[in-house]
């Protein structure tokens, strides 16, 4: 990386060059006994993100918006000054919507998602909550991030607190709604509604439930 930016001073591209520092996904690493990715844990779906172009990103700022890889197209085409060409409009937003580098307006939540029929799982991250649903057989999980920051007490299992489930529950109806606009219409009953297709549980996900 640093010979990158170094090339770029000697070549005086440094202050029109968007620089972006990230990855495709994460690793869990053994957490919870799991390795490589393809789970909606932290360790699988958080990424770094480091952008850098003077003048238009803040220097050593740390911004705590929920962004996404989706938004890393918006933010170029913004830059560029290009409009997008195609039919639908783009899922992510610029991160060039207020000075100095950020959304236009901060996001509540955010869906994650991987995969189609019975290696499908949809999630709704949120700062305190995350939602987890698995189409395989309809394992549900709820997290509170601020109390539990790694995911080891799913609060709905065992006796659930009415409050947590009406919170899944509104939670379903988001990620529901957004498979709808968005997602794959295989992962939809006739209904409308987000399919369970009743197999047995996957084991290493149960490993750590």
């Amino acid at each position: 990386v640093g010979r990158i930016l170094r090339a770029l001073d000697e070549l005086g591209l440094t202050e029109n060059t968007l620089v972006v520092f990230t990855s495709d996904h994460g690793e869990m690493l053994g957490t919870y006994q799991m390795w490589q990715k393809g789970v909606p844990f932290e360790g699988s779906v958080r990424v770094p993100l480091l952008m850098r172009l003077p003048g238009k990103f803040d220097t050593g700022v740390v911004n705590d918006d929920l962004v996404s890889l989706l938004d890393l197209m918006p933010t170029m085409l913004d830059i560029a000054e290009v409009d997008y060409p195609g039919e639908k409009a783009l899922t992510g937003d610029s991160l060039m919507g207020r000075e100095g580098g950020g959304l236009a307006e901060a996001r509540d939540d955010y869906v994650i998602e991987i995969g189609q029929g019975t290696s499908r799982w949809l999630s709704l991250r949120g700062k305190k909550w995350k939602y987890n649903y698995w189409l395989a057989d309809g394992w549900e999980e709820l997290y509170d991030l601020e109390t539990d920051p790694t995911e080891a007490s799913n609060v709905l299992l065992g006796e659930v607190n009415g409050a947590h489930r009406q919170r899944a529950n509104e939670m379903h109806t988001q990620l529901t709604e957004w498979e709808r606009e968005h997602g794959l219409p295989s992962s939809l009953d006739e209904a409308g509604q987000l399919i369970n297709l009743g197999l047995p549980p996957i084991d290493p996900i149960r490993m750590r439930t």
